[in-house]
Formats: C-alpha cells, sequence, structure tokens
C-alpha cells in the first residue's frame, strides 16, 4: 500500500494493477487531489498548432530559435516550448515542412508531446522513477496495432533519424512513453478550444466507471494569469472510506458496444461496470432496439460484456447475432458523426428531426444514438439561426421542454451527481420554463400564482446549475454559463418579490 495522497491510498490487484481508494468519507464536490501535470501537448492527431500556448495556426509565423510554428515572439518564450523541443530541434536544425492543409492532421506533431515525456524524465528523475515509471503503458497490446507502426515511423524514427536522439532515448523508452499517454492522459481543450493532452500521475491511478463517481477539472491559469493546466478532482457523488474512485473514460451518451470498443481500442481493457453489465443500461434502454418481428417488443443483448453474444426480443424471442447489431451500430454512428459536418451546408434542425424519425421505428426512444441527437436538438431550439428562443412558436417550445426533460431523467441515471451535461441541459431547461410560462401568463393560461411556480421551478434549476458548474475554470464554457445563471436567478427572484409586493 502507498499513500501517495492524504486523501487517498493507492492499492494493486491482478484485477485492476493500481487503483486509488478513499482514505475519508467525501460529499459531492469535495476535492480529491490537485495536481500540476508532470507534461502536456497537442494529441496525436493534431493540426498545427502554436507550441507556446496552442492555439491553431496556420504555420506560417515560425519560432526565431527553432523554426517551428508560434503565434509571436511571446509564444516562443513560453517554457513548455522553449525549454523542450525546441531545444532538440534547433541543435539539430530540424524546421518545420509547411502543410498545404492547416486544418487536417500533421504528422509532425506527433513526436512533440512524447519527446516532452522523454526529456521530462531528464529534468525530473525523482518523479519519473517513483511515478512515471510506474504508469501502464500497454505496450504488449499495443505492438499488434496500426498505431504502433505509425509510432515507430513518425515518433521513434523522427527522434532516431532526424533529431539524433538514439542514443539519450531507445526505442522502447520512447514506445513507453507514447503507451503511458495514450493509455494515461487527459483529454482537455487548451485555452483556446482546442483538444490537448496533460499526464497527471496520480490523478490518473483512479479506475474507470461509465458511472464515475469522481470529475476532473483542469484550470488553464494560476491566479496570476499564468499557465498552470493544474487539474482538481472532486467527488462527484457521496464517496464513503475504502470505495474505490472512480472517473470516466469514455462517453457517457454511447451505448454499451460503443463504449467498451472504445475502451478496448483506446485504453485496453474490458469494462465489466455495473453500467455496462446491465442489458437495460440502468432501465434507461440505451442500448435497446426495437423488435421488427412482433412491433411490441424490445430486442436487448442477452451478454454485454460478451462481444458477440446474441440479442434476444423480450416479447417474441426473435434473436439478432452480435455481429449484425455491431455492423448496425457502426453505421449509426458514423451517420450521427456526419450531421455536425453538414450544419454548414443544411439546416442543423432539420436534418436532425429527419435522422429521429428514420430510427425512431427502430431504435427505443431512449436509445443512445436517439438521445445524442435529442440533446442536440434541445440546444439548438433556442441557439440556431432561425430558431431563436424568443421566435419560437408554441409547439416548438413544447417539444424543447419535452426533449430538456427526457434529457434529464436519462442524465440524472447515467450521470448521477455533478454532471457539466446534466449542467448544460438544465440551463436549457430553464430558460424554456419561463418563456413559455410568461406566454402562458400573457394568454391568461396561467394565473400568478402558476406563473410563480414555474419561475420558482426555473429558479431551482438555475441553482443547480450554479452548482454544478462552480467547481469548473471561471474562464471555461462552463465558468461563464455559471455567471450568467447567477443573473438570470438575481432577475427571476427579483420579479418574485416585486409580483409579492
Amino acid at each position: 500500500m502507498l499513500n501517495l495522497n492524504k486523501n487517498f491510498d493507492i492499492l494493486k490487484n491482478d484485477k485492476f494493477g493500481r487503483y486509488a481508494v478513499a482514505l475519508q468519507d467525501y460529499e459531492p464536490g469535495d476535492l480529491i487531489i490537485q495536481e500540476s501535470p508532470f507534461t502536456y501537448g497537442p494529441k496525436s492527431d493534431s493540426p498545427p498548432v502554436c507550441l507556446g500556448c496552442h492555439r491553431k495556426v496556420d504555420g506560417k509565423i515560425l519560432c526565431s530559435t527553432c523554426g517551428w510554428p508560434v503565434c509571436d515572439e511571446k509564444c516562443e518564450k513560453e517554457p513548455i516550448h522553449s525549454e523542450n523541443e525546441c531545444i532538440i530541434f534547433s541543435s539539430v536544425k530540424v524546421r518545420f515542412t509547411k502543410v498545404k492543409n492547416p486544418q487536417g492532421n500533421c504528422p509532425q506533431y506527433e513526436c512533440i508531446t512524447p519527446l516532452r515525456v522523454l526529456l521530462g524524465k531528464e529534468k525530473f528523475p525523482e518523479i519519473w522513477n517513483s511515478q512515471i515509471s510506474k504508469l501502464e503503458s500497454h505496450n504488449e497490446e499495443r505492438q499488434k496495432t496500426d498505431i504502433w507502426k505509425v509510432e515507430s515511423i513518425n515518433t521513434v524514427g523522427f527522434l532516431h533519424k532526424v533529431c539524433k536522439l538514439q542514443e539519450r532515448f531507445s526505442s522502447d523508452l520512447i514506445h513507453f512513453a507514447c503507451g503511458i499517454l495514450e493509455t494515461n492522459a487527459f483529454s482537455s481543450p487548451s485555452s483556446y478550444g482546442y483538444d490537448m493532452r496533460y499526464l497527471y500521475p496520480k490523478s490518473s491511478l483512479f479506475l474507470h466507471s461509465c458511472i464515475p463517481n469522481v470529475g476532473h477539472y483542469i484550470f488553464k491559469n494560476s491566479n496570476d494569469g499564468e499557465r498552470s493546466n493544474v487539474i482538481h478532482v472532486r467527488a462527484s457523488l457521496k464517496i464513503k472510506k475504502g470505495q474505490e474512485f472512480t472517473l470516466s473514460y469514455t462517453q457517457t451518451l454511447w451505448p454499451t458496444l460503443l463504449r467498451r470498443s472504445h475502451l478496448k481500442e483506446g485504453k485496453f481493457f474490458d469494462c465489466c461496470c455495473q453500467r455496462c453489465s446491465d442489458p437495460t443500461e440502468l432501465k434507461t434502454n440505451f442500448s435497446t432496439i426495437k423488435c421488427s418481428n412482433c412491433y411490441n417488443g424490445w430486442i436487448l443483448n442477452t451478454d454485454p460484456l460478451v462481444v458477440d453474444a446474441p440479442w434476444n426480443c423480450t416479447s417474441c424471442n426473435w434473436k439478432l447475432t452480435g455481429d449484425s447489431v455491431s455492423k448496425l451500430f457502426s453505421n449509426i454512428q458514423q451517420e450521427v458523426e456526419n450531421l455536425n459536418k453538414l450544419d454548414n451546408y443544411l439546416d442543423p434542425v432539420e436534418i436532425r428531426e429527419n435522422f429521429i424519425k428514420k430510427y425512431k421505428s427502430l431504435l427505443h426512444p431512449n436509445n443512445g444514438f436517439l438521445i445524442i441527437v435529442k440533446y442536440s436538438l434541445a440546444q439548438l431550439y433556442g441557439q440556431a439561426k432561425e430558431y431563436f428562443l424568443d421566435d419560437l412558436p408554441d409547439i416548438l417550445l413544447e417539444k424543447k421542454l419535452k426533449l430538456c426533460y427526457t434529457l434529464d431523467e436519462v442524465l440524472k441515471t447515467l450521470r448521477p451527481g455533478i454532471s457539466r451535461q446534466r449542467g448544460w441541459n438544465l440551463f436549457e431547461l430553464q430558460s424554456c420554463v419561463v418563456k413559455f410560462a410568461k406566454k402562458q401568463f400573457r394568454r391568461n393560461e396561467i394565473n400568478e400564482k402558476q406563473l410563480n411556480e414555474k419561475i420558482s421551478m426555473a429558479i431551482k434549476y438555475l441553482n443547480k446549475i450554479i452548482f454544478i458548474f462552480s467547481y469548473d475554470d471561471p474562464e471555461s464554457p462552463e465558468g461563464n454559463a455559471k455567471k450568467m445563471a447567477v443573473n438570470i436567478l438575481s432577475q427571476l427572484e427579483n420579479s418574485i418579490f416585486q409580483q409579492q409586493d
């Protein structure tokens, strides 16, 4: 047993490897650990970004020392760049090769974050030996993947043949750096919105669960305005002493097949959590299909922990093979992902409504694919061009309300406690409740007492939003939403007070 922090112990067994357990009871929102990153940097599929501040760039402005993309003179002096790859690239005169499409993936960037990890080994040997070297890389499994082959060329080959680092860093060590990043790094947007990866050795010891009991918050800047990227890990649910801490490494709004596949391919383990083990996904029917044979039953996976397990109808016992459902879900997933790409060309509301019409006879109303699209629709009704909240007719206001209520019930089950997704949905719900109630009051459809009851309900939602977002970085989208919620709450409370006077 190793105590790395006064709040938790590190245990080890054959099933989980090393994992963290609570040394005390926690309430939702309680801080468990605050940790600075060992290092951070671009993801392996990154487009060109400034190597100082990590905002997207076109690659035209280059560091005066090493010749790699930055924003300006200030960014080229940022320690994360100037004290890492800049030294290596300038010493061997390896300059950035300009790309034709600055929006696309840039293979030249695949070496950046692994190189920062390796240089960290030399700068912080004590942390490396006590923490980083003990992280799981899953290199035995990774050697069998296509990623390993690409990594051998774009990262190992580049650092050895081009940067002349073969004497400092062996192939095994470079692959280890890549492996611990792939397995343990946290993904979060930079201050400018592009996803980065951050390596926090202590926080990465928390187990995975599709119903996690902790959440993480990365603060980009410190109080004095300097970049810090400190992570705060807080309880999202009540946690008892001796209980394992669990984070989610996958998407809440994916059905079990997709979540388990993503975790197996990206993190190299099979999730057997409570949600994954339950064919109904905690009675939400998040993976459920409508039976096309009897039209009354629902088709569920007979054993969600077995990849090719058959699916059976609960009414007529009609069967589908696991392979056929996997292919179906893969096709639907691709269709969902394509919706965002069509937003610039077609009405974003219309294409999502059409998607729901297409699949409502095939999928349960709470199937994850429909819920993902409904989650988008709940926001688009009120925000999208030609669908602004003030302009929505009653029929669409009611539709938005129903969407938000449905989503809230699902999210309370699948992501209980402090949940950003629930916070954003409640933000949409409170605005719709108030807007619709005021319209009803003006038409004399409800009286003043009923109006105040509905506003009180919106106030309840706003207080919940403020609580959920109170732990986020004040400069993040959630932090800004909290500020808006505080202002709206004050206005609504004043309106009720004035009516009572």
